[in-house]
C-alpha cells in the first residue's frame, strides 16, 4: 500500500468530489478511469474520497479524458492538486470581499466560488428548465451541442448552482418549442428576477398552471424540515381528512361539497402523502387558539386533537402547544411556516393574510427563523415544567368532546 496516512484535508475531499462529479458527468466508470491511468480502480476510488493523494501527473491526465477543456476550471483543480495537504483555510476574510484585490492568495479561495448566491427562485427556474427537456427528451449533450456551452455547465444551471442569462434561457425555450406568451413571460421574468431572493408576492392562485413561483407542494417535498406557527387553525400536514374537508368548505363558504372543494381537497391529501412518503422532519408550535377553534362537530376536533396526539409520538414530528397568556403570543400573533432548504439555498418564510401568500428568503426570512426559535423554546420550556404534551393533548380532547 503506497499511502499509510490518509490525507484529511478539505482539500483533499474537495478535489476527489470534483474529480468524481466530473467522471459521473461524462458516465465513465471507475474501472475505466483507473484503466487510463494505468491504475487499480480501488485506488482511484481512495483518492475520489480524498483517502489518498493523487499521484504527481494523475489529475492533468483525467483533466483530459473528461474533457475539462476550461482553463480556469483546469487551473483551480491542478492549483488544488499541487497544494491538496495544505490545511489553513483558503476563503477570503469576510472584509476582503469588499475590494478588488487580486493577490496570489486568491487562487486558494474555494473552488469555483461564483459571484451568484443561488436563491428558491434559481432552483425553481432551474427545475422547470429541466422538465421542459426532459419532455423534449433531449440530453444535455444534445442541448448543450446546439447552444454551444459546455454540457457539464448546463447541468449545473439545471441543478441552480449558476445563474441562467436572459438570452440563455430565451434560447433553451425555443429550442424546447415554448410559444405560449403566458409561460415565456413568466420564466423569461423570471430569469431577470431570479437573483433577487429577499421576497416575493404571490396570490391564492398557488395551482394555476405556469405560475411565477414555487408552491407549497413542491417547497414540503424539498425542506429538511418544515417550522409551522398556528395561531387559527391546525397546520394542513397535521390535519385529519375530515377536518381539512370541512375547514376547506366553510373557507369557500359553501354547504355542499362541489367540484372545485373535492379538487381542493384532493390537492391538500397529495400534499399530506408525499409528506409521509418523504424523510424531511416536521415542528409545529400550536396555540390553544388553534386547538380550540371550532371545525365541524365536537366529535370531529375530538378526533383531530387525538391524531395530534398520534403524531407527538412519531420521531419525525414535534409538536408544542403554547401556553395560555403568555406575552409571546402577543408579539407573534400571526400564523407563520419556515421552510429550511438544503445547503446552499436559504430558509424561506411563508406567511398568508387575505392579500395573498407572502414568500421570503434570507435575509427577511431570517426574522421568522428567529421568531419560531424564540416560540418554540418558550413551549418547550412550558412542556418540561410539568405541562407535558401529549396531556395538553388529551386535555383538549375531553374539552372539545364534553367529557
Amino acid at each position: 500500500m503506497p499511502y499509510k496516512h490518509s490525507p484529511t484535508s478539505l482539500r483533499a475531499l474537495w478535489l476527489g468530489e470534483q474529480l468524481r462529479r466530473l467522471r459521473k458527468d461524462r458516465r465513465i466508470t471507475l474501472k475505466g478511469a483507473a484503466g487510463h491511468l494505468r491504475l487499480d480502480h480501488s485506488a482511484l476510488a481512495r483518492s475520489e474520497r480524498g483517502q489518498w493523494p493523487f499521484l504527481p501527473g494523475r489529475v492533468a491526465t483525467l483533466l483530459d479524458v473528461y474533457q475539462v477543456t476550461d482553463s480556469r476550471r483546469r487551473n483551480v483543480l491542478l492549483g488544488l492538486d499541487t497544494d491538496v495537504d495544505r490545511r489553513d483555510a483558503w476563503e477570503p476574510d469576510p472584509d476582503d470581499l469588499y475590494h478588488d484585490s487580486r493577490s496570489a492568495d486568491q487562487e486558494h479561495r474555494m473552488p469555483f466560488q461564483e459571484r451568484h448566491q443561488p436563491t428558491v427562485r434559481s432552483q425553481w427556474l432551474a427545475e422547470q428548465l429541466r422538465q421542459l427537456r426532459a419532455d423534449r427528451r433531449l440530453t444535455l449533450q444534445q442541448v448543450a451541442e446546439r447552444l454551444s456551452v459546455e454540457w457539464s455547465s448546463l447541468g449545473r444551471f439545471e441543478r441552480g448552482e449558476l445563474k441562467l442569462r436572459y438570452d440563455t434561457v430565451a434560447a433553451l425555450l425555443d429550442l424546447y418549442h415554448i410559444f405560449d406568451d403566458r409561460q415565456r413571460d413568466v420564466l423569461l421574468s423570471l430569469a431577470l428576477d431570479v437573483r433577487h431572493g429577499s421576497h416575493w408576492d404571490v396570490d391564492f392562485g398557488d395551482e394555476l398552471p405556469y405560475r411565477p413561483y414555487v408552491n407549497l407542494a413542491w417547497l414540503e417535498t424539498r425542506a429538511t424540515e418544515i417550522r409551522h406557527y398556528a395561531t387559527g387553525r391546525v397546520p394542513d400536514l397535521l390535519q385529519t381528512p375530515e377536518y381539512a374537508a370541512r375547514l376547506i368548505q366553510e373557507q369557500m363558504g359553501i354547504r355542499h361539497s362541489t367540484p372545485e372543494h373535492r379538487a381542493a381537497v384532493a390537492a391538500l391529501t397529495a400534499r399530506q402523502e408525499a409528506f409521509r412518503d418523504g424523510m424531511n422532519r416536521l415542528s409545529a408550535v400550536l396555540t390553544k387558539t388553534a386547538l380550540r377553534n371550532q371545525v365541524g362537530d365536537a366529535h370531529l376536533m375530538g378526533e383531530q386533537i387525538a391524531y395530534l396526539h398520534k403524531l407527538a409520538g412519531n420521531p419525525r414530528y414535534d409538536i408544542h402547544v403554547l401556553p395560555d397568556g403568555h406575552d409571546i403570543a402577543a408579539r407573534y400573533d400571526t400564523s407563520f411556516t419556515v421552510f429550511d432548504m438544503p445547503d446552499p439555498y436559504p430558509p424561506v418564510a411563508v406567511t398568508q393574510s387575505l392579500a395573498g401568500r407572502l414568500y421570503l428568503e434570507h435575509p427577511r426570512s431570517l426574522r421568522f427563523t428567529t421568531a419560531y426559535d424564540h416560540l418554540h423554546a418558550v413551549a418547550e420550556s412550558h412542556t418540561s415544567n410539568g405541562h407535558p404534551l401529549i396531556t395538553i393533548l388529551q386535555e383538549r380532547a375531553s374539552v372539545v368532546s364534553g367529557r
